[in-house]
């Protein structure tokens, strides 16, 4: 299926091509391979003509070629992954923070020796593990990890040089060789 696609592609480009340098009417289907002309008997181009054509075979001459980013974007990728990695780290509380929460601690722990009710005790206990929590590192979940490390990703591969599968590199190429049989036949 996609390389019917490709064959079509292919035919259109030469199709325009033809329509382009204004060669007259032409006929030709995904089956049966290049386009050929009816009814047109001319021997030359005009020099419009043969430069439309040259310019197509140079438009596909660069597809060929793999597509690279520039350094400007690959500076900006490469930051933004390492934002997202980052994000990715534990988020500690600051000092500050985690000293009053020490401190507060060592009071409920005191408490807690002292109390005599289960009741407060309970109450106690709670409030310390809440205090923990409170200051403990924040870590990501392993689906927001995987949703990042997705992202990442996709933002390295966005870089990466982009290259033509061969069925792409084969429609191409045979567009070049129908582009160069009509300037040579000309």
């Amino acid at each position: 299926m996609k390389s019917s696609k490709l064959a079509r592609l292919g035919v259109a480009v030469a199709l325009s091509a033809l329509a382009m340098a204004g060669l007259g009417p032409v006929t030709a289907s995904a089956e049966e391979g290049p386009p050929t002309r009816v009814g047109v008997t001319l021997t030359t181009l005009s020099p419009e003509a043969r430069q439309v054509i040259v310019d197509q075979i140079t438009l596909l001459r660069r597809q060929l070629k793999p597509v690279k980013a520039t350094a400007a974007e690959r500076v900006a990728v490469r930051s933004a992954v390492r934002d997202l990695l980052k994000s990715l780290r534990p988020v500690r509380a600051s000092v500050a923070d985690r000293e009053k929460a020490r401190a507060e601690i060592r009071a409920l722990r005191v408490k807690l020796k002292a109390s005599t009710s289960a009741v407060e005790r309970t109450a106690l206990r709670a409030e310390i593990k809440a205090t923990y929590s409170r200051v403990a590192p924040v870590r990501v979940t392993k689906a927001v990890r995987k949703a990042v490390l997705a992202q990442i990703k996709v933002l390295q591969r966005s870089i990466a040089p982009k290259r033509l599968t061969r069925a792409e590199r084969v429609v191409i190429e045979k567009q070049i060789r129908v582009l160069r049989r009509q300037l040579h036949s000309s």
